[in-house]
């Protein structure tokens, strides 16, 4: 169980990654006015959503650096395991000779 608690930030660098990929966007409000001949001044703000190559980039990164830093954590636990096996095996082995 302490070995599967390093799986953890992992986890929360690959939900970051998704949240990035499921929504590159960027929104710009713009405010602006116009002015009438007459005097009368009119106010208007708009929302604008940009696409972001960036945001979407960061988010492939994130979750591509996640899996492989899953795998290679995966690969060194089933090392660290075998080895702690071969040496109980081992230790075994002299005890009844």
């Amino acid at each position: 169980m302490k070995l599967g608690l390093l799986y953890l930030p992992f986890i929360g660098v690959f939900i970051a990654g998704l949240v990035f990929v499921s929504n590159p966007y960027v929104e710009y409000i713009l405010y602006g006015y116009i002015r009438y001949g007459d005097g009368r001044t009119e106010y208007f703000s708009d929302i604008v959503r940009s696409f972001s190559l960036p945001i979407l980039l960061s988010g492939v990164l994130l979750i591509g650096t996640s899996i492989i830093n899953t795998m290679v954590l995966t690969t060194v636990i089933l090392v660290l395991i075998s080895r702690k096996k071969r040496r109980k095996s081992i230790v075994n082995e002299a005890n009844n000779l």
